[in-house]
């Protein structure tokens, strides 16, 4: 099995670990094979790309082309900033909160429930 990409990504792992060879065209493409496969069996690429977006070329294995499945880059942030955004949203909601069960009172005691 060949992947190939347009530029070679600046780091790459596979899961589960497999033997594979890496080969750079004259025009820059950059192709991983991947020795063999059993029926069925799959494997994923994890790629970390700090200078350049990853770009694929194809997926080609003997019976002939893969199709591609959805994909999208994602940026991962360190733990604070996670926890600051749930801190705000907690915030936030229990100051709405806070407000709803004032206007409430507000709406009681105008009415003479309260």
């Amino acid at each position: 099995m060949e992947i190939t990409h347009v530029q070679k990504p600046d780091f790459f792992q596979l899961q589960p670990a497999l033997n594979y060879a890496e080969k750079i065209s004259p025009t820059g493409e950059h192709t991983l094979r991947v020795e063999s496969l059993a029926p069925k069996q799959f494997f994923t690429i994890q790629f970390l790309c700090y200078t350049h977006m990853p770009a694929l070329g194809h997926i080609r294995s003997e019976a002939g082309y893969a199709k591609t499945m959805p994909w999208m880059t994602v940026i991962k942030y360190p733990f604070w900033v996670y926890a600051a955004g749930w801190l705000t949203m907690l915030a936030g909601t229990a100051f709405c909160a806070y407000w709803i069960v004032k206007g409430g009172i507000f709406v009681l005691k105008g009415v003479g429930a309260l």
